[in-house]
């Protein structure tokens, strides 16, 4: 799934993720906002495939979530982490099947997923590509009051690397 790892900025790929998705939230009257810190490390990853984890855990929050709910995606630096959640005021995952979510073809089977369309692979998906980049990928919930997903991405510590992106991007960089 990984085809080409380059220093990036989760900062860009989740606010483009967050821009494509706004009309879905607006539309199901959901509050979508993204909290970052005015600077925070790269990561050494595949750009589609972090487009594809953000999709799903952004997309899947709208999905799951009630009509004049809240998504909430929050970026920061942990240690020698970078730490992405994304957080919803949704339906929320019963504890016994919080262990499954990540299994391939599950889909939690209640009268409220009764009518969202899906394969169960999404989540299987974003645990392969999150496993390939050397991450951890974590799950809190409550029935009936949300869920939040946190991820782990090593930073990127190569200054060389750091060299060849724009002065912008440069500036995050660890040296």
């Amino acid at each position: 799934m990984v085809q080409y790892k380059e220093p990036l900025s989760l900062q860009e790929i989740i606010q483009k993720v967050i821009d494509l998705m706004r009309a879905e939230a607006e539309g199901k009257e959901i509050d979508l906002q993204f909290q970052v810190p005015m600077k925070v490390p790269l990561i050494h990853a595949d750009r589609n495939s972090m487009e594809g984890i953000f999709s799903n855990l952004i997309s899947n929050a709208i999905k799951y979530n009630l009509g004049g709910g809240k998504v909430w995606v929050t970026l920061n630096e942990e240690g020698d982490f970078v730490k992405a959640t994304v957080s919803d005021t949704g339906i929320g995952i019963k504890k016994e099947d919080l262990s499954r979510i990540f299994d391939k073809f599950y889909r939690v089977k209640t009268t409220e997923t009764r009518q969202i369309v899906g394969t169960g692979l999404g989540l299987s998906i974003v645990k392969s590509i999150v496993d390939a980049h050397l991450g951890q990928i974590f799950v809190e919930s409550e029935a009936g009051k949300g869920t939040t997903f946190t991820l782990l991405f090593p930073k990127e510590s190569n200054p060389a690397m750091c060299s060849l992106l724009e002065k912008t991007a440069k500036d995050q960089c660890k040296v």
